[in-house]
């Protein structure tokens, strides 16, 4: 998705967060890196698997896939704002769990 926010983390967060809610992570682990300065870093989660689960928390069949990594690239201002934020992750498969999990609405 496009998705647009501006401010500190909790706003950002708001926008952003629904879309990955109804995805269960298998074995996932998260670790930082430094970017260029002290304004810019990258964080990646990776797990075993990744896929989406339906209401009762049941894997929704042709879901599942992995291992798998989401990369946050951050990058903030000297005041702490957030000024960019990009994600990069498997887009073709997260949006077909991201269908399946909107057709269950």
């Amino acid at each position: 998705p496009n998705l647009k926010a501006s401010g500190g983390f909790g706003p950002v967060v708001a926008i952003a967060g629904p879309f990955w809610e109804g995805f269960k992570w298998v074995q996932a682990s998260s670790t930082v890196e430094t970017g260029i300065d002290e304004l810019h870093a990258t964080m990646m989660i990776c797990a075993e698997s990744i896929y989406a689960i339906d209401k009762d928390g049941n894997e929704i069949e042709g879901t599942k896939k992995g291992p798998i990594e989401v990369r946050h690239h951050i990058v903030v201002d000297n005041d702490g704002k957030i000024i960019e934020w990009r994600q990069e992750f498997d887009s073709e498969h997260i949006n077909l769990c991201r269908a399946k999990l909107d057709a269950l609405v």
